[in-house]
């Protein structure tokens, strides 16, 4: 909801200092008429690679009412164990509820051959709408921002002390992209073509020397790294793994006869960390009031952009103009989560330059676009 209010005098000039309120009433009427005069279209969907979050593909034997029945319940399940951090997710009688009836959550549906796996696949796309709606009234937190990716490196030591890279083929590196897909977590493999091996050796990475590792970020467009190291101890293997660049703390260490299984559990273990740390409550009142200077905003477009983005953030409850300057608009918004925690999604989403704070304000900077 967007609604252009009038500021009260002696607020605005703290926010925005120096700003003329002899402006306000010719500012506020600018914003009525871009509203009126932009197209209102739902934002679209946030991407967590490899596909739209809010898309699951699930292999199905047959067309068959009764099989389709089953692959959309399986497909909302796996929707909403992307989404929320929370356990016991089917037992809550809201989501049980949903889950028997999953078509009253999805817009689009379409078969096509399902390969090696199955006869079909069937695809669902979700209507964001409806599924934020669903876990704000079951009072469950969603992640649903920009999914950042990450560096997967995979080292192995033999008995003997050889150690290895692992590529992107090899069985145990997909274990770990695959859990990772699964929760629409991207993790990438590096290439480790002759480029790279010039880059990086294998004791480096054993030894994580993470400022070696972080120029490839911008290779692959990954946010940080996890370096898994694998070490052969007869019938059994060692594994440790840690992460670099991550929005919190992420390492652990096991011994395991079943190396795939042990790190397919790392990387199902990196989803939920990650759910934890940026899902934002979504239920109830608003508990809290974000005050955001966004410049940039020059053209007509960029404003209904903007506008659009900051209504589809999670834990935004309403959006308010309440003054524009040349380009720049200072919002306030009623957030559920801490201004914070609910804005930090314009950063992870890339279309947000943050600048240095004024008093008051939870944010300023410019919009990318």
């Amino acid at each position: 909801m967007v609604a252009e209010r009038g500021a009260r005098e002696g607020l605005l000039p703290c926010l925005w200092e120096g700003f003329p309120l002899a402006r306000v009433a010719f500012a506020l009427g600018g914003c009525l008429l871009l509203l009126c005069l932009c197209p209102r279209v739902q934002a679209a969907p946030e991407l967590g690679s490899p596909g739209a979050l809010f898309e699951v593909a699930v292999p199905v034997v047959d067309q068959g009412a009764r099989t389709r029945t089953l692959a959309e319940r399986a497909a909302l399940e796996t929707l909403l164990k992307r989404l929320t951090p929370a356990p016991g997710l089917t037992s809550r009688p809201s989501i049980a509820g949903a889950l028997r009836n999953p078509d009253r959550y999805y817009r689009s549906a379409s078969y096509a051959p399902g390969g090696a796996q199955s006869p079909w696949q069937l695809t669902l796309q979700f209507d964001r709408e409806a599924i934020l709606s669903l876990l704000a009234q079951a009072e469950l937190p969603a992640w649903v921002s920009h999914r950042p990716r990450y560096l997967l490196w995979l080292v192995e030591e033999s008995e003997d002390g050889q150690r290895r890279l692992l590529d992107a083929e090899h069985p145990l590196a997909r274990a770990v992209v695959e859990a990772g897909r699964d929760r629409a977590v991207p993790l990438a493999v590096p290439l480790l073509d002759l480029k790279e091996l010039q880059q990086v050796a294998p004791w480096q990475v054993w030894g994580r020397f993470w400022g070696v590792l972080k120029p490839l970020r911008e290779r692959y467009g990954a946010e940080g790294e996890l370096i898994l190291r694998l070490r052969a101890e007869g019938d059994g293997w060692y594994v440790d793994y840690e992460g670099e660049g991550l929005p919190m703390p992420f390492s652990g260490a096991l011994r395991t006869e079943a190396p795939a299984v042990a790190l397919r559990a790392v990387g199902q273990g990196l989803a939920d960390a990650l759910l934890e740390r940026l899902a934002l409550r979504l239920t109830g009142e608003a508990s809290g009031i974000a005050y955001l200077r966004l410049d940039g905003l020059e053209a007509l477009g960029a404003y209904a952009d903007a506008l659009t983005v900051l209504e589809a953030l999670a834990g935004v409850a309403e959006v308010f103009v309440l003054e524009a300057q040349d380009d720049a608009v200072l919002f306030r918004l009623s957030v559920t989560d801490t201004p914070e925690r609910v804005l930090a999604q314009l950063n992870r989403d890339r279309r947000f330059e943050a600048g240095d704070l004024s008093p008051g304000l939870a944010w300023q900077g410019r919009w990318k676009g």
